[in-house]
């Protein structure tokens, strides 16, 4: 379940989720940490838009974790109500993540963030999901926390642009608007 500001239900969400648990270390992945944004530094970002009067906008990547690319050779059995007819004893070759998998939220990462840096952004020192590029005049910070992100700009037209080259990755984006709730933290932005 997705909740809005007031903590109402706002959508429901149902996923095919791996059994993670019976991956084995070393076999079926090496890595499974991934950085999230330092909820300071999302507080920052907010304090920046406020302090310039920038533009601000929320986006989530829809299933995310099934948008990055495996490295591992993963099999998993066919999901039960799903089997194919004829064929229930063939098990299914995973060339993306799936929700369950302990390297899902890795390659998620690793993935958003090539095509962030092949979009022109640098991640900041302090945190390596936040993104920031300027060019000229322009400016544009990208916060990240798993699927969503905050997109702040210093202009109409950079946001503009910056939505552009977002829909142009291959992922499934959705426009949220100014954001009202992230993290826990009520946004009021005049």
């Amino acid at each position: 379940m997705k909740y809005d500001e007031k903590g109402d239900i706002s959508r429901y969400k149902a996923r095919l989720v791996a059994q993670g648990f019976s991956q084995q270390p070393g076999i079926d992945y090496n890595e499974t940490l991934a950085p999230v944004a330092q909820f300071e530094l999302f507080r920052t970002v907010l304090m920046l838009v406020a302090v310039h009067d920038l533009k601000l906008k929320q986006i989530d990547v829809k299933s995310a974790y099934l948008n990055g690319i495996l490295d591992e050779e993963i099999y998993m059995k066919q999901p039960l109500g799903f089997e194919t007819t004829g064929a229930e004893h063939l098990v299914l070759r995973l060339r993306k993540g799936l929700y369950g998998l302990k390297q899902a939220r890795c390659i998620w990462n690793k993935t958003f963030n090539a095509s962030l840096i092949g979009l022109g952004f640098s991640h900041t020192y302090a945190d390596p999901c936040v993104y920031y590029r300027r060019i000229d005049n322009n400016f544009s910070i990208i916060a990240t926390h798993v699927d969503d992100s905050l997109l702040a700009t210093n202009s109409p037209e950079e946001m503009s642009w910056l939505k552009q080259q977002l829909h142009s990755l291959p992922f499934e984006f959705s426009e949220l608007g100014e954001p009202k709730v992230l993290l826990g933290i009520v946004i009021s932005h005049d």
